[in-house]
């Protein structure tokens, strides 16, 4: 969970690129914009369909919920739908925030999660029966939370993006899912006074293609080319992926736009160290929370341990 002051400080970083500067001396400034805000929550729409977060979506959601609770006005969630792009209310957005908590179910004691007393008896050596089985979403279940999400927001057509938008909104996008797919974008070539900002997180699949599938391959030069086609202004968390995603952006554009590149700041988990579990206090051990993929470099780590260990 991240505190006010840490969610405060990322909307900051992020919104960052909505200066009213001109474009060609556009610069970046830490606050929050007063303005119209149009915010792409495709992919927190679709979070139902995954038992946990990514990284990407505990982003994502920190920022919304940050901004929907903070602006009662002036700020609507953008939605690629069959009928086009559309805007809805701030409220509904909310309630699906709301509902996002739920279905995650992040916020239980650690006292209570079988996982982690399966984790504790296996680095300890301790023989244990229950090993939890990994549980997966069969299509009737990622069905039944997307419809919860439906139900909780409210079922509307929305209004369309390209007309109801206020002048000079500014489009955020964190998500990725949108900037892959140039129709879910392609409706800012009908308003150029809306000013696009766009996160990306890395360029792994361009940089270290041996690592990822072909297709994601593929969808991430897709979102440079629409980052590059649409950007007024990009978000990166380090230099080292502001140099990357620099490297591989297209110049498909002569329009310059400007870069922020900011670390994101530390859950408020982290700021006191936790009592250590009695159990392992003879056990050496380190752990990794994520994905298990390629990109994520994990054979370094097991590489390394032993080395660390001896010494």
């Amino acid at each position: 969970m991240q505190s006010r002051n840490q969610a405060a400080g990322l909307t900051e970083l992020t919104m960052a690129a909505t200066a009213d500067a001109p474009n060609s001396t556009k610069t970046f400034s830490a606050s929050v914009p007063s303005g119209p805000l149009a915010f792409d929550v495709t992919r927190l729409f679709l979070s139902p369909l995954s038992l946990s977060p990514r990284g990407i979506d505990r982003i994502e959601l920190i920022l919304a919920k940050y901004l929907f609770r903070e602006r009662a006005e002036n700020i609507w969630g953008v939605l690629p739908t069959p009928w086009g792009v559309r805007i809805y209310p701030a409220e509904r957005v909310r309630r699906g925030l709301d509902q996002i908590d739920l279905l995650w179910a992040e916020h239980g004691g650690a006292d209570d999660d079988p996982i982690l007393e399966w984790l504790v008896a296996t680095i300890n050596g301790e023989t244990t029966k229950h090993q939890p089985m990994r549980r997966r979403l069969g299509l009737i279940q990622k069905a039944g939370r997307l419809l919860s999400m439906v139900r909780t927001t409210g079922f509307a057509f929305g209004r369309s993006a390209s007309h109801a938008l206020p002048q000079n909104t500014t489009y955020f996008n964190a998500g990725h899912i949108t900037l892959s797919l140039r129709p879910c974008v392609r409706w800012l070539e009908q308003r150029p006074d809306v000013r696009a900002i766009f996160m990306l997180h890395d360029a792994i699949p361009l940089e270290h293609p041996e690592l990822v599938s072909p297709s994601s391959v593929q969808m991430h030069r897709r979102i440079l080319e629409n980052t590059a086609r649409y950007a007024e202004g990009m978000i990166v968390t380090t230099q080292a992926a502001r140099s990357e995603i620099e490297r591989h952006l297209p110049c498909t554009r002569a329009q310059h736009f400007s870069t922020l590149a900011l670390p994101l700041p530390l859950s408020k988990d982290f700021d006191h160290l936790p009592h250590r579990n009695k159990r392992l206090a003879d056990c050496n051990y380190f752990l990794v929370c994520g994905a298990i993929e390629k990109r994520k470099n994990l054979t370094l780590l097991l590489d390394v341990w032993p080395v660390s260990y001896t010494h």
